[in-house]
């Protein structure tokens, strides 16, 4: 794995801090964000589609978007590690499309299987 400009190896650790961070900030607990996404599972009945964009929003992940954009930019390999249901298979490949960041190229997402 390559190092940034000061040596070290990517911030590994950097989404995650952050992903904490802006739970933290925005007054959501484990338990809220627990209900929030797993709400189908235990008997909500709301409309699927407007459920789905509502849960999107209230990701973790789309709280430290732009700063999350701009890591991807500055490096050749970012690994991002978060809790979870925090959105970083669903929502981070999204964010990288939207902001052009891929071009005409593939956008890969690995996961460890245990």
């Amino acid at each position: 794995m390559g190092v940034d400009k000061n040596g070290k190896r990517p911030a590994i650790n950097f989404q995650l801090n952050n992903l904490k961070k802006a739970r933290l900030e925005n007054g959501s607990s484990s338990s809220s964000w627990n209900k929030n996404v797993n709400g189908f599972a235990n008997g909500n009945n709301k409309s699927q589609a407007s459920s789905s964009a509502t849960q999107k929003s209230d990701l973790p992940v789309t709280l430290v978007k732009d700063s999350l954009i701009e890591e991807i930019k500055k490096r050749n390999t970012l690994i991002i590690i978060g809790e979870t249901g925090s959105g970083k298979t669903t929502q981070i490949p999204q964010f990288i499309y939207e902001a052009g960041i891929s071009g005409n190229k593939m956008i890969a997402i690995t996961q460890v299987s245990t």
